[in-house]
This record gives structure tokens, C-alpha cells and sequence, in this order.
């Protein structure tokens, strides 16, 4: 929260800036001066974490390669050494690699040199080919779901915390309380089972392979401390499926043997 507040005032400052700060002559470009902290070679285009274990050195805010890909990053400008100080963009245009078939967004590649798509993001990407594109940073995420089901993770407490919601098991509508479960790659689900004497079973939220008992609400992705989340905007998880009666059964059995 520190980081953020320091690079907030940072950027709202554009009209007194210092020389640690500078904007591209018409270009929407905004920079800071870094000081590279990771103990190797930075790329340009190298998306770039701050490191708030390191002091700043005169208005050079210390980087490493992005780890966490849910904090705030910035791209390197041009290819710089260990220990030497440069330039990164926080705000604008800036040319990047990207990989990855769907997604209108870009996030940084965990400890990678480039970007890859995303659903969501604070980086839009303008234009795409060949493995190079453009990508505006700073746009802000592409409207936050905070519906039911909506999935949050905590870093600090790192767990995943799932909205309450609603669930309709054929044609019964009934509450589907929120959950907290541990961090995992796969598919969040709405699960609730019919018993062979009609009842459904009381509704959960858990990591399962979707199928007739277990409704999809989102996606998990784990690699290394980042997490990555993704909501289907579920207002209502729809279950239809029907037991047999045993009385039914019964009568049948009765009718065949007499």
C-alpha cells in the first residue's frame, strides 16, 4: 500500500515533476528513473516489479523481475545492467513481447522477459503480431465483477474468498454460502447432489471437474506466489437432475413380478 501511495503521488505530481520523473514530449508517456536491484541484466521490455526491500537511491525506485503479478509493475525502457540506473513506463504506450492466443489484456510473465494475454488487467493491448506488440499501461482493470460468486484472493492471508450466491436445483432456488479455500489451478464449482430420496444436499464451493452435480463459476491459476483469478459472473448455478422414487420403483417391480 506504501508503493502504491508513493507511485500515486508520483504520477499525480506531473506538473512539478523532478528529474527522477519525466513524460514523453506528447506522447501520454509517463516515466520514473529505477534503479535495477535484481542482480542481473534487464531487457527492454522487461516488465518490472518495485522492490520495497530496497531503499530508493536519489529518486531511482529499486526493481526486480515481476514475481507477484497482481502488484503494480512497470517496463523497462532499454536493456540495463545490474545496480545501473534507467528508465521504466508506469503510464502509456510501451512495446513489449506477448504471447498467448486470447485475451485482450496483457499481465506480466512470473520472473519472464515479456507479456503474455489476460481477460483482465491494468494493460491494454493495442496492437499484437509475430510475438512484439503495443500495450497501454495504466488503463485501469476491466470492470471488477463483485457479484455472487465473485473470487478475490488474499495475498497477505494467501486464500481464495468466494461471494455467496445462488443455486437453482431443479427449479428450487436456495443460498449457497460464501467459502474460503486454499489456492489451486483449476476450476472453481458450485457442487449439490440428489439423494435417492429426493433431497439435495447442501450446496458447497470447491475445486471440481464440471459435470451434471458440479457447476462452473471460475478458474484458478497458480504459478509460483502468483494467483490468478477468473469469474464466469454466475448470479444463479442451475442443477437439474432427478432420482429414482422408491416408491415408484416399487410399484414397477411389483407390476412386472405379478
Amino acid at each position: 500500500m506504501v508503493l502504491e501511495n508513493n507511485l500515486r503521488h508520483i504520477v499525480n505530481s506531473l506538473n512539478g515533476f523532478g528529474a527522477g520523473v519525466s513524460v514523453g514530449a506528447h506522447s501520454g508517456v509517463v516515466r520514473i528513473q529505477i534503479v535495477n536491484s535484481s542482480g542481473g541484466e534487464l531487457a527492454a521490455g522487461q516488465p518490472v516489479a518495485f522492490d520495497e526491500t530496497k531503499k530508493m537511491c536519489g529518486n531511482a525506485l529499486p526493481v526486480i523481475k515481476v514475481e507477484d503479478v497482481t502488484k503494480p509493475f512497470g517496463v523497462c525502457v532499454s536493456k540495463l545492467a545490474a545496480n545501473s540506473i534507467g528508465d521504466c513506463i508506469v503510464a502509456g504506450p510501451a512495446t513489449v513481447s506477448i504471447t498467448g492466443d486470447a485475451g485482450d489484456f496483457a499481465e506480466p510473465v512470473a520472473n519472464g522477459t515479456g507479456f503474455k494475454r489476460a481477460d483482465t488487467g491494468t494493460a491494454r493491448i493495442l496492437f499484437a503480431a509475430g510475438g512484439r506488440g503495443v500495450i497501454l499501461l495504466g488503463v485501469g482493470t476491466s470492470d471488477i465483477y463483485d457479484g455472487p460468486f465473485a473470487i478475490t484472493y488474499d495475498a497477505e492471508a494467501k486464500q481464495l474468498n468466494v461471494a455467496a450466491g445462488y443455486i437453482n436445483t431443479n427449479g428450487t432456488f436456495a443460498e449457497v454460502a460464501a467459502a474460503t479455500l486454499a489456492p489451486a489451478t483449476g476450476l472453481l464449482c458450485v457442487y449439490s447432489e440428489i439423494a435417492e430420496d429426493g433431497k439435495w444436499s447442501t450446496p458447497e464451493i470447491k475445486f471440481a471437474t464440471p459435470d451434471k452435480y458440479n457447476y462452473p463459476i471460475g478458474k484458478v491459476k497458480v504459478n509460483g506466489e502468483s494467483v490468478v483469478v477468473s469469474c464466469f459472473r454466475v448470479p444463479v448455478a442451475i442443477i437439474i437432475d432427478a432420482a429414482e422414487c422408491p416408491v415408484s420403483a416399487q410399484a414397477d417391480e411389483e407390476n412386472n413380478n405379478g
